[in-house]
């Protein structure tokens, strides 16, 4: 394939519409200082310790929102608590959110975070301003979602585990600990009566820490989000929606549903029927499912390594193994026969012992590309799956870079793409998919293509045990070991 090879433009990704009505999620964060409202954001949005200190740096500004370089997809209103006996403040809030209720969607405040400490004993939940807020909550929230996010549950966990250790009797320290967590959450749910008895609503509410062991708690704080923002079935509310999916960086499979939802809307119908494809070149229709997939996992790339015209080739020409079974591995056995995808992928893995060492690509990328790239797209059976291929390889991948990067969210380089280009390529869930795609057999009168693919990328995968292990894998292994953010390097290293 030329390496010059470009698309004619006249395919406008579906995302560029989305992001042209709300290129942002915008959220206001309420909370007193040192109740850890920098290190929520920087771990619900993926912003670096650096970054997120410069962007809540100094006296809290409600009305300036903040925006970060490393993800552009969510700005910050940042609001400090209501301390004893302060009034202006209550009131600078309650008259922002106010104001941020109407216009257009891009200015209109799309959620709040309402942080809270967990108290310990004999400390107060809330002030009289915090319960006055909640006390008019329906006045001054109208339809935005207000989410109370209880914070520091591994503070309050240890105090727990300290105070009670003896009264629980004989326990390991993960028994302990489960003790502990368990009564937490029931004291929260408890305390949380009286804010819902405020708000005369049940108000939705998370319990949360920062800490590594306790990530399953943000994720559970960003799906409460999601769910909240897109509750609404209005054309604003399912915008907002997928701009917060976009923006969140702790939930994989809330990725892969954006770009599901995504390609329904448009151009993963034409694996069925549509007109938008007619006339145009596979490659040019390859690009832009291409273009609105990255902009759905929204990574730190500045340099914009995933939409370079080398990254698609790659992704494309792992589609041709389907057509060319003696290109094949045989260490493929993670999928197959279990076992560490450090073995599946020690072919490469090899040359990351020697920092200064290129990532080599599988052998299948040097291979010529096939002539169908240049042909009109057709609606016919081998095209659909040349289609569902690069859907579920690009996705894959994607959740791949998506996990390996999930610590430090960090500058992209094309170094850490071709690690999760080869993890996958070698692993035996592309092997295995590509034998559902090609043993695929159109249903006449049903989205039987699109039902495929979302069988094939959707975390429960029908149960799927060698996709969970794959992934499991995966999220074990340290970047910063392998040089992966660091170090910078071209696409083309191949095997000699």
């Amino acid at each position: 394939m030329p390496r010059t090879i470009q698309t004619d433009g006249t395919l406008s990704p579906t995302t560029q519409a989305i992001l042209d009505d709300c290129p942002r999620f915008r959220i206001l964060v309420i909370g007193k200082s040192g109740v850890g409202k920098s290190s929520l954001i920087n771990n619900a949005f993926g912003i670096n310790k650096a970054s997120s200190a410069d962007l809540m740096r100094g006296e809290a500004n409600i009305h300036e929102g903040l925006e970060s370089p490393v993800n552009k997809r969510f700005i910050l209103h940042d609001s400090l608590g209501f301390e004893p006996g302060e009034k202006d403040n209550y009131k600078t809030v309650k008259e922002f959110i106010q104001g941020r209720q109407t216009g257009e969607l891009k200015d209109k405040l799309h959620a709040v975070w309402f942080c809270v400490k967990i108290p310990g004993a004999g400390e107060r939940l809330l002030e009289v301003a915090a319960e006055d807020f909640f006390q008019t909550k329906k006045q001054t929230m109208g339809a935005i979602p207000l989410i109370v996010v209880y914070t520091k549950l591994d503070t309050f966990v240890h105090e727990l585990t300290m105070q009670s250790a003896s009264s629980w009797g004989p326990l390991d320290d993960e028994s302990l600990t489960k003790n502990a967590i368990s009564k937490a959450q029931s004291t929260v749910g408890e305390q949380h009566q009286e804010i819902s008895r405020l708000a005369e609503e049940a108000l939705p509410y998370a319990v949360v820490s920062t800490r590594e062991i306790y990530k399953y708690t943000l994720q559970n704080l960003i799906e409460l989000t999601h769910h909240e923002v897109g509750i609404r079935d209005t054309p604003e509310a399912q915008i907002t929606s997928m701009v917060t999916l976009m923006a969140q960086r702790v939930v994989p499979h809330l990725k892969i549903q954006g770009c599901i939802n995504v390609g329904r809307q448009r151009y993963w119908k034409a694996l069925r029927a549509s007109p938008d494809f007619k006339g145009h070149r596979i490659w040019d229709c390859l690009s832009v499912i291409h273009t609105d997939i990255v902009a759905v996992w929204n990574f730190n790339d500045p340099a914009c390594h995933l939409l370079e015209n080398k990254f698609k080739e790659l992704v494309i020409k792992m589609i041709q193994e389907m057509e060319m079974p003696s290109a094949r591995t045989p260490n493929r056995i993670l999928a197959l026969g279990g076992g560490s995808l450090v073995a599946a992928v020690s072919g490469f893995m090899a040359a990351l012992t020697n920092p200064a060492a290129p990532i080599v690509l599988p052998v299948i990328v040097g291979v010529v590309a096939a002539v169908w790239l240049y042909d009109v797209y057709q609606n016919v059976k081998n095209v659909q799956q040349i289609f569902m291929g690069f859907i579920v390889d690009l996705t894959h991948i994607m959740e791949t870079l998506f996990i390996l990067t999930a610590r430090d969210h960090n500058k992209l380089t094309r170094r850490a793409i071709k690690f999760a280009f080869s993890a996958y390529h070698e692993s035996g869930v592309m092997t295995q998919a590509h034998a559902d795609i090609q043993a695929y057999r159109d249903s006449v009168g049903r989205d039987s293509a699109l039902e495929m693919i979302e069988s094939l990328i959707k975390p429960e995968r029908s149960g799927d045990s060698n996709v969970k292990n794959y992934y499991a894998e995966i999220s074990k292994m340290d970047i910063r070991k392998m040089n992966l953010e660091s170090q910078e390097e071209d696409w083309e290293s191949f095997p000699h």
